[in-house]
This record gives C-alpha cells, sequence and structure tokens, in this order.
C-alpha cells in the first residue's frame, strides 16, 4: 500500500493534546492537530496544569467546549458536519467568550 494511501490514524496524540477533529474521525488531518497539541502545551506551561485535562475523549471534548465555547460553522468550518457524522453533539457551552464580553 501506497504510504500516501494509508489511513489516518486516530490515537495520534496523547488525550489531554489531541484535537477535536481526531476525536471526530476526520478522514484527513493536517499541521493544524500538531498546532493544537502545541497550544494546549503552551497553556500548561503558563498555567502549570493540562488546559484539557480529562478522563475519556467525551470529557475533554467538553472541557474544550468549556473553554473555547461550542463551534459554529464561522468558528470551525466543517466541525459541525464531522460531529453530526459521529453522532456527537457539542455542549451548548459559552466558553471563556461570554465572560470576556463587558
Amino acid at each position: 500500500m501506497n504510504p500516501e494511501q494509508q489511513p489516518f490514524t486516530y490515537e495520534v496524540a496523547t488525550l489531554w493534546y489531541r484535537a477535536p477533529e481526531v476525536y471526530l474521525q476526520a478522514p484527513v488531518y493536517n499541521s493544524a492537530v500538531d498546532m493544537w497539541a502545541m497550544g494546549a502545551i503552551i497553556a500548561e506551561l503558563f498555567t502549570l496544569k493540562p488546559l484539557f485535562q480529562g478522563d475519556s475523549e467525551a470529557d475533554v471534548m467538553h472541557k474544550i467546549c468549556s473553554v473555547l465555547g461550542a463551534p459554529t460553522n464561522s468558528t470551525w468550518f466543517g466541525g459541525l458536519e464531522l460531529a453530526k457524522n459521529m453522532c456527537y453533539r457539542f455542549p451548548d457551552l459559552p466558553g471563556i467568550k461570554a465572560k470576556l464580553e463587558w
């Protein structure tokens, strides 16, 4: 099998640093998943604790939404479709943006 045609794996990072598109089993992904992990690690360096410390994939996704809010088509194009394909519904959480609005 050609290496470029091999299916992607879904266990590409430690649970706490895995990008949402990996949890939702995107058929393809790119270096953005590495950028996500790097951002989570940088946040951990500043706070001295993991940003999305969860016990399961569902728990981590809930923690992501509690910080960033539930995604929309304008904030994550294709994310809602990935969730729909997995029969996953994002929790309706406002995230940090609601806390920052005056």
